[in-house]
C-alpha cells in the first residue's frame, strides 16, 4: 500500500515538473521572439538617426555653400538634426517590447523557482521510497 502512495506522488511530481518545463520553454520562445523584435526596432532607430545625421551635415554644407556664416550654418545643421530625432512612436513601441520582456523574465524566474522546489520534493520522495524499501527488506543473519 505504501509503495502505491510513493508511486502516485512521484507521478504527480513528474507531471508537475514536465508542465513547468513546458511553460519555461514557451516563455523562452516568447522572449526570443521579443528579443528579435527589440533588436529590429533598435536597428531601425539607429538607421533613422544615421539618416538624420546625414541630413544635418548636408544642411550644414548647403548653408555654407549658400553663403551663410558658420554660426547660421551650424544652426541649420542642429535644426535638421533634431527634426526627426524625436520619433516617439518608435520609442513607445520599443519601451512596450522591453516591458513585455521584463514581465516574461519575472514569470520565468517564478516558474524556475517552482520547478526547483518540485524537483527537490521529487528527490525527497525518491529517497524516502528507497529508505522504505531498505527497511522493508527482510534481513537474514548468517
Amino acid at each position: 500500500m505504501g509503495y502505491a502512495l510513493f508511486t502516485a506522488r512521484k507521478l504527480s511530481l513528474n507531471s508537475r515538473v514536465n508542465n513547468l518545463n513546458a511553460k519555461l520553454m514557451s516563455i523562452s520562445n516568447q522572449r526570443f521572439a521579443l528579443t528579435q523584435q527589440i533588436e529590429a526596432q533598435q536597428r531601425a532607430q539607429n538607421m533613422r538617426e544615421a539618416a538624420t545625421q546625414l541630413q544635418a551635415c548636408q544642411a550644414y554644407a548647403q548653408a555654407v555653400k549658400d553663403g551663410m556664416s558658420t554660426e547660421e550654418a551650424s544652426n541649420q545643421k542642429e535644426i535638421a538634426k533634431y527634426q526627426s530625432v524625436f520619433d516617439t512612436a518608435s520609442d513607445t513601441q520599443l519601451w512596450e517590447l522591453q516591458q513585455k520582456d521584463s514581465l516574461l523574465d519575472v514569470q520565468q524566474k517564478s516558474i524556475e523557482t517552482q520547478l526547483k522546489a518540485a524537483q527537490q520534493e521529487l528527490e525527497a520522495v525518491e529517497k524516502t521510497e528507497e529508505s522504505a524499501i531498505k527497511n522493508a527488506t527482510a534481513k537474514y543473519c548468517g
